[in-house]
């Protein structure tokens, strides 16, 4: 999992709702990041709104920020590193 600076979070959330859909195959980064688990994204979680919804995963491991692939794709929503320094 990355560890997002503060508002980053947001901005990932924000960006990813402009690509993502329902059904797409999401590989994501968990557990500190030391593996990726693939899941199809069902939606949005109605609980936590910047978190998307599988039935495979749990929401607090599925943030934008933790997306590494999108439909076998290469993707990040975090900030460019421009962005940081």
């Amino acid at each position: 999992m990355v560890v997002a600076k503060a508002g980053e979070n947001g901005r990932a959330a924000e960006r990813a709702r402009q690509v993502l859909k329902p059904g797409d195959r999401l590989l994501v980064a968990v557990c500190g990041n030391c593996r990726g688990v693939t899941v199809t994204m069902t939606g949005w979680s109605a609980d936590f709104p910047d978190f998307i919804a599988s039935k495979t995963l749990d929401a607090d491991e599925l943030h934008p920020i933790n997306i590494r692939k999108v439909n076998g794709t290469p993707v990040s929503f975090a900030d460019p590193q421009s962005a940081l320094d």
